[in-house]
């Protein structure tokens, strides 16, 4: 789940994925937009910090019943500057993504005084097929 921004990135740019993808930090806290309609065709598993509908695990933590190299496409949206091992869960990212997949992350970063940007220089990440 993400803001409205995050959503239309996607849709404009991620198209025609094959595969199943992950959406960490896809908890519905009723003002998020939901990611997961724009992916109708694909198996679609969401992943957040804290229990809710949608989520299956806190990937910051482990891994669990997730399988290795088996996602095509990984969606982190202004998750990782809410955990406080940040490295552990894109580690645990990367363990979970296929060969020539995709990993998108976008995060806020609070900059000097009040400030706070948005980065949709979005770290995107491909695995060598």
């Amino acid at each position: 789940m993400g803001d409205l921004n995050q959503k239309l990135y996607l849709q404009h740019f991620v198209k025609n994925v094959n595969g199943a993808i992950l959406e960490v930090g896809s908890k519905d806290y009723g003002n998020t937009q939901n990611f997961r309609e724009l992916f109708p065709n694909n198996e679609y598993v969401g992943i957040d910090l804290s229990e809710g509908k949608g989520v299956v695990l806190d990937l910051s933590k482990t891994i669990g019943p997730l399988q290795k190299e088996y996602f095509s496409l990984i969606i982190c949206c202004s998750v990782l500057e809410h955990t406080p091992t940040p490295w552990i869960m894109a580690q645990n990212m990367d363990f979970l993504l296929r060969k020539g997949g995709v990993e998108i992350y976008i995060f806020q970063y609070l900059g000097y005084g009040v400030i706070i940007l948005t980065l949709m220089i979005i770290s995107v990440f491909q695995q060598e097929a």
